[in-house]
Formats: C-alpha cells, sequence, structure tokens
C-alpha cells in the first residue's frame, strides 16, 4: 500500500488514488490547485466543464508562454485528458465515502498530484519517457467549524461602519469660549428707570 503525502482520519474521512497515470504532472498541479478545498459536487461540474471547454484551467505554476483565457484567470489551457483521469479518481473517492456511510455534503480536503516513474518509449527514437503521475485524494465531511468560518469571511468582507471622531479637548474649549462669547453679546443691558425724588 503506498503511503499518502499527509495524515488522515479513516473513519470520518475517505481517500483514493490514481497511480502511474499517463498524463502531464505539470497540467495535474495546476487542476489539483484549483480542486483544492472545494466541494466535490462543485469540483466534478468544473472538470467537465474544461472537458467541455467552457472553462479553463488556471495555470498558476508552469505558466510560460501560456496564453490567457476569458474570465478573470489569466494564464490558462483546456487539460481534458488529464481531468478525465482525475475524475475517476474523484468517483472513486466517492464511492470509498459512501461505502463508510459519510454524508453526501463532502470537501476536498487534500489533493496532490506526483511525478511517477516514466519509462522509455518505444521505437527507433530513443531516451523519450512517457508521462507519469500520481495523484491522491482525501475527502472530508463539512464540520460546523468550516461553515462557521465561512459566516465569519462574510461578515469581514462587509464595508465596515463609519464611526463617528470624537472631537479633541483643544477643540472643546475652542467651543466653550466661543459659546460664552455669544451669550454675552445676546445679553440685553438692564434697563434701569428713573425715579424723580420730591
Amino acid at each position: 500500500m503506498m503511503k499518502y503525502s499527509t495524515t488522515y482520519d479513516k473513519e470520518s474521512q475517505a481517500v483514493a488514488q490514481g497511480r502511474s497515470l499517463p498524463v502531464s504532472t505539470k497540467a495535474c498541479v495546476n487542476i489539483c490547485a484549483m480542486l483544492r478545498k472545494k466541494n466535490l459536487a462543485r469540483a466534478k461540474v468544473m472538470l467537465q466543464k474544461v472537458i467541455a471547454k467552457k472553462e479553463a484551467v488556471p495555470y498558476k505554476r508552469y505558466n510560460k508562454d501560456v496564453g490567457h483565457k476569458p474570465g478573470p484567470i489569466g494564464a490558462g489551457r483546456y487539460p481534458v485528458k488529464a481531468c478525465k483521469y482525475i475524475l475517476k479518481v474523484l468517483n472513486s473517492a466517492e464511492a470509498n465515502a459512501k461505502d463508510k456511510g459519510l454524508s453526501k455534503e463532502l470537501v476536498i480536503e487534500h489533493i496532490n498530484a506526483h511525478i511517477a516513474a516514466r519509462q522509455f518509449k518505444h521505437g527507433r527514437q530513443r531516451r523519450r519517457q512517457n508521462k507519469r503521475t500520481h495523484v491522491e485524494v482525501l475527502l472530508a465531511q463539512t464540520t460546523k467549524k468550516t461553515v462557521e468560518k465561512k459566516v465569519e469571511v462574510q461578515k469581514k468582507s462587509e464595508p465596515a461602519k463609519k464611526v463617528e471622531e470624537v472631537p479633541k479637548a483643544s477643540d472643546l474649549a475652542k467651543k466653550a469660549v466661543e459659546q460664552k462669547e455669544t451669550v454675552k453679546e445676546t445679553k440685553e443691558p438692564l434697563k434701569v428707570e428713573k425715579v424723580d425724588k420730591k
């Protein structure tokens, strides 16, 4: 049995591996980065869109001379073959989760791609190697903590209310002096009636 690059709980998490898949490791690395921490149902839809060439995989690594694609992703490509194989691995992990009795709300907690042993190709042209990649997937149930974190992130993203500025002591003193002066000006002089002395 091959080891995983992360620890996992056998009771509450499901795993699956694709060994020596005949696909590009560079493409798989970018696909895994796109799917990591995503909901399983959403991840499968994303892969199906890439296979249909309706959505591109953002290439954050190995993107030299890679053209930009539609949408806010920058450099990207449509690695159809790699997406088909990774979709099979995800379906395998989902089946393992069902056997364990896990809920339908699953999240891709961990997904990783590693370079595998590459055999040399047959034929007259020597020293050419096949593309081989190992892919490992770990699925976990959505917990209350993840839901609470999402709520906190939404609250932080909301615009903060403007806090009223507290006036400085010097400003308050100036206002008090001005008010006293205005009170003095508004006060009417006392009228003194003259009394005739007889």
